[in-house]
């Protein structure tokens, strides 16, 4: 498998990177209740 494996951090970053603005993101336990603490402020996005 190429490239360097991800930290937690990494992950939730690069996954609330598939995030846009208007949009309601329903998340799960565990790692994706870390994607919302990455995302800035003013992005728009509903999290439930």
């Amino acid at each position: 498998m190429p490239g360097a494996r991800l930290d937690s951090k990494s992950m939730a970053q690069r996954a609330a990177q598939e995030v846009t603005a208007g949009e309601a993101v329903a998340i799960g336990s565990g790692l994706p209740t870390a994607i919302p603490s990455t995302l800035p402020a003013d992005t728009g996005v509903w999290v439930f």
